[in-house]
């Protein structure tokens, strides 16, 4: 089985169009209060790029499952668009884990998630209760974090790339197994095989 991390895939959610790719893996989890309920905000990256979105209530079980499983890649089946104060929320309503590598794929950077970069800060504030910060934080945290120096493939450029992940290793026992991971720049493929836990 080929799991596939797209660049564009996270632009396309926040523009609300036809998605390259439905693949994106998680970086972190966080619980938020909407309206006295409880909901989960994850930060999903396609390897290049990374945003905030929503998970729908239905998908409590889901996240609480990610929060034990950093770094699991989900397919994205259903999500709904919407914007509130000039913010881009995406809120995913259905989606699985496909993999379960151990480590963050690529070098993704945030996306702004707002359509008027000179209110970006005071919208976020007005409708997250101010954690616009912490969330800009705390993938920044969450991708320094993993680094060890140039994570591999740092020094490809972000045009013309895209992130394979194949999960072709035989599951034996629940024992571990490989995630060939492959990093393609025009002609160039950068390879690297790591561990990973079988889902």
């Amino acid at each position: 089985m080929a799991v596939t991390l797209i660049k564009g895939t996270c632009a396309a959610l926040l523009d609300n169009v036809s998605l390259p790719g439905k693949h994106v893996q998680v970086l972190g989890v966080e619980k938020v209060a909407v309206q006295e309920e409880l909901q989960y905000r994850i930060i999903i990256s396609d390897g290049v790029h990374c945003i905030p979105v929503m998970l729908s209530t239905q998908l409590n079980d889901l996240a609480v499952t990610l929060q034990t499983g950093k770094y699991a890649v989900l397919a994205i089946e259903q999500y709904l668009w919407v914007e509130v104060l000039s913010l881009r929320i995406v809120i995913v309503e259905d989606a699985v884990v496909t993999a379960k590598p151990l480590k963050r794929l690529g070098c993704p950077t945030m996306l702004s998630v707002s359509k008027d970069p000179k209110n970006t800060r005071r919208s976020v504030a007005t409708y997250l209760s101010g954690a616009a910060d912490e969330e800009r934080k705390e993938c920044e945290h969450l991708v320094k974090q993993d680094r060890e120096g140039p994570a591999d493939g740092s020094d490809v450029s972000s045009t013309d790339t895209s992130l394979l992940c194949m999960d072709g290793a035989p599951r034996v026992d629940g024992e571990e197994e490989a995630i060939e991971v492959v990093i393609e720049k025009g002609e160039d493929v950068v390879k690297e095989v790591m561990e990973a836990v079988p889902i």
